[in-house]
């Protein structure tokens, strides 16, 4: 079976990444302050990313804030909050 070449970039980047989270240590966090550093940092990247999946979702481009109704956009009254 033959792996899928984006298996090896994604495999590289989870590498990289626990490396960084690992590198934490440098600064004698305790585990409550390790926690909240850890959740900041992800959540944070989470909700920039599902930001623009949202837009394209809602109005087929990542440019329309996600929040705004547009007229006549086919939205069956979604709420866009």
């Amino acid at each position: 079976m033959k792996i899928h070449p984006r298996e090896r970039v994604t495999g590289r980047a989870s590498t990289l990444l626990r490396k960084a989270i690992r590198d934490l240590q440098q600064f004698d966090l305790t585990d409550a302050e390790y926690t909240s550093v850890l959740m900041d940092v992800l959540a944070n990247e989470i909700l920039g990313h599902t930001k623009y999946l949202i837009r394209e979702e809602r109005h087929g481009d990542t440019e329309t804030p996600g929040g705004l109704e547009i007229e006549n956009d086919g939205g069956a009254g979604k709420s866009r909050g």
